[in-house]
């Protein structure tokens, strides 16, 4: 692998091209200098140039933020000759004495191609914005003396990332990625990225120290990183910070080789040392390290060849004391050797691996992406399936209002909102007793109370029930009930003969105890149209998910939306056409009584014939004794507490109110089948199927099927991430 400069480098090779790029009819010819010669192109190459490309593509594609990819890194020291390795490794010229390759990581990239060519362009960091001018920044050129080219593209590159003045104020490194690519007919795949140097002083504190060894031990600490640390021959092993580093993050060694630079500047002892420490004799260092030893340009070289520097580097390294390692320990062109073995092995390796994962990822983002809903069908088959989805839940709410359930309820719970009928039966047994216990304005000592509601002759479903109005009236006993009716009969007195009353005193009577059913039915009707709601809310979704993949994993969503925006409108509309029948009802209770019905005779009778019975029998007691000519209709009238006008007053209120009660007790049946007929049977059951719409306009499909902003960027973010990883596995089962 001679450099660009060198007899065999980008400027000039030797060989027969026939074609396109990497078409070769036989190996370049050998150096004439007796150093490390040009790496020729193997058998192999032309698959590590692949894997090269696989693995390049992939970081391109960001698969390596989600992945280790195999990579070779060189760190060290600021000053420890990094980028004077890299550049021969590379054999390419790099700029010199100016920093330009320690402010942030730089990727070179080596390929072969048929002729030579360099291309340099900027990776822009997180903290660029979309118009940065690194963005745009781009070197290439493909002369025959593109050499040249190089350090002043890097240079340039350097000025863009960090632009005069910005030394000033700003930290001293950058996240930008400087990519460096190299194509030359004699070169071999490789790439390494060189790492900005460690340093232990910021003088600016800015905190420089700590950046540059977190972005270090970032790399170095990724499993798949083949580390090259660079030392120099002249400073102490133990004051190298990196080696400090290596040890932490690769312990065993396995994927770290140590180079030591500068061998011709050390001193005789300290070189006696550093041969120890490459042979496993000094105990301080593990003898299973790998380490390897390279020269670097002196002083007056840095224009020299490559050639001429591969010369100088192998007669150092022949002569004693360096002749004592092994070859493979020695010089660039080892070096280079052992640093393609290491990568291709790790990446013939793990690739097969990777694939095998990103399938795996795939897998679970397209589960993840169906269970978003999916890639979004066609208007037509929306509107067919809407049409479909619409016509199973009118068939379905038509015959769940019934009572009739198929097999594609029966795995919801029995006291769900889906058995529409069971539920709305419970509300009518709770109104039932809730007019029964709670519907009078007050409690009466007439007869003996209704049944317990949650008695054998009360409901199934047993419910706690409302508690009385805060007004009901409460009476003592039946007196105090009556004496209440007889001093109303006193108030409101018109223009009759006295001790007469008005019979429509008993209407009277009837509203006021009656005023409590509009409130109570209200109820009712607000309980029938939440248990519809609920029961859409609860079937929609089944008849929704039962129309194919057209609304996928979103059928949830627009099942509840078709709820929100057509089927509770409707619902509406039934309550309040319920509340204008409960209307009308409400002034039914309020007109002059209408019965027709035989059980108020046969109460009155019932009544009048006790009252009568009462009266003879206390008189009977009071006069039992009393002598014949004693016994006159006075005396008789006195006896049953029917002489004074107060005693009439007091009969009549009690016939007028035993009247009403009668009348109540019929009306309240009455009232209660009118209230579930004619509202709850009418407006809502008898007319749910009607609630649904036989067919949805386009634009109201659209609004219905249309995703939400946070799913939709959910579902853009996995189809993104998805489109990555195709493009992934097909890189890397083209490489296969």
């Amino acid at each position: 692998m001679n450099g660009i400069n060198g007899a065999n480098g980008l400027n000039g090779h030797s060989g027969t091209e026939t074609g396109g790029k990497g078409s070769r009819t036989g190996p370049p010819a050998p150096p004439a200098a007796p150093v490390p010669g040009a790496m020729l192109r193997s058998g192999s190459d032309q698959d590590d140039s692949r894997i090269l490309a696989a693995v390049d593509k992939l970081r391109v594609l960001g698969i390596g933020r989600m992945h280790n990819l195999p990579q070779i890194i060189v760190c060290g020291a600021q000053s420890a000759g990094k980028s004077s390795v890299l550049e021969s490794i590379v054999q390419v010229p790099f700029p010199r004495g100016t920093g330009t390759v320690t402010r942030y990581v730089t990727k070179v990239t080596m390929e072969w191609a048929a002729t030579p060519s360099v291309d340099v362009r900027i990776i822009p960091g997180q903290s660029r914005g979309p118009e940065d001018r690194v963005r745009s920044f781009h070197g290439r050129d493909g002369s025959p003396g593109c050499a040249a080219s190089l350090s002043r593209f890097m240079m340039e590159a350097h000025v863009c990332i960090f632009p005069p003045g910005y030394e000033t104020n700003e930290p001293m490194i950058a996240d930008d990625v400087l990519v460096v690519t190299v194509h030359g007919p004699d070169t071999r795949p490789l790439q390494v990225l060189d790492l900005p140097g460690l340093i232990s002083y910021d003088s600016k504190d800015q905190g420089n120290v700590k950046a540059i060894r977190e972005l270090v031990t970032r790399y170095m600490a990724e499993p798949h990183s083949i580390i090259l640390a660079v030392v120099t021959a002249n400073n102490d092993l133990q004051n190298q910070e990196v080696l400090g580093l290596c040890d932490k993050y690769d312990k065993d060694g396995a994927r770290t080789i140590r180079v030591i630079t500068r061998p011709d500047m050390a001193e005789k002892q300290h070189r006696d040392k550093l041969l120890d420490v490459m042979l496993g004799r000094d105990p301080n260092f593990p003898h299973h390290h790998r380490w390897h030893v390279l020269r670097n340009r002196a002083q007056g070289e840095a224009n020299s060849s490559q050639a001429a520097r591969d010369l100088a580097e192998s007669r150092l390294l022949s002569d004693p004391p360096w002749n004592e390692l092994d070859p493979s320990r020695r010089g660039i062109a080892a070096l280079v050797d052992h640093l393609r073995g290491m990568l291709f092995a790790v990446a013939k390796r793990e690739l097969p691996v990777l694939c095998d994962k990103l399938r795996e990822s795939r897998r679970a983002l397209e589960e993840r992406f169906a269970a978003l809903g999916g890639r979004r069908p066609s208007p037509e088959h929306l509107a067919a399936a809407m049409k479909a989805a619409l016509d199973r839940l009118r068939v379905a709410s038509h015959d769940h209002a019934r009572g009739i359930y198929e097999s594609d309820v029966t795995h919801l719970s029995d006291d769900g909102p889906v058995n529409l009928r069971s539920r709305v039966v419970e509300r009518a047994e709770v109104f039932r007793d809730t007019m029964a216990a709670r519907g009078h304005a007050w409690t009466t000592h007439i007869r003996l109370a209704p049944p317990n509601p949650n008695g054998d002759l009360g409901s199934v479903h047993t419910e706690a029930l409302p508690a009385a109005a805060a007004g009901m009236r409460v009476f003592a006993t039946l007196d105090d009930e009556i004496e209440w009716v007889t001093k109303k009969l006193r108030l409101t007195r018109d223009d009759l003969l006295q001790t007469f009353h008005n019979p429509h005193r008993i209407g009277n009577l009837f509203w006021e105890m009656s005023a409590p059913w509009n409130a109570i039915s209200k109820t009712h009707i607000d309980q029938v149209h939440d248990c519809c709601t609920q029961y859409f809310s609860s079937v929609a979704p089944l008849m929704f998910s039962n129309s194919g993949s057209d609304f996928g994993s979103a059928r949830d969503v627009v099942a509840h939306r078709f709820v929100r925006l057509h089927v509770r409108p409707r619902l509406e509309d039934c309550r309040e056409e319920a509340l204008k029948e409960l209307a009308r009802l409400e002034q039914d209770r309020k007109a002059a009584p209408l019965v027709s019905d035989l059980r108020f005779l046969w109460d009155r009778r019932a009544h009048r014939e006790e009252q009568a019975f009462v009266r003879a029998n206390q008189a009977s007691h009071a006069l039992e004794g009393t002598q014949g000519s004693m016994l006159d209709k006075t005396a008789y009238a006195k006896s049953a507490d029917m002489h004074t006008q107060d005693q009439w007053t007091f009969a009549t209120a009690d016939e007028f109110h035993h009247a009403m009660w009668s009348l109540y007790q019929i009306e309240l049946d009455i009232y209660i089948t009118n209230v579930r007929r004619q509202t709850v049977e009418r407006h809502f059951l008898r007319k749910i199927r009607e609630i649904i719409p036989d067919a949805l306009e386009a634009q109201e499909i659209e609004a219905l099927t249309r995703e939400d902003s946070a799913n939709e960027a959910k579902k853009k973010e996995v189809e993104q991430e998805l489109a990555v990883l195709e493009k992934s596995l097909r890189v890397l089962e083209e490489l296969m």
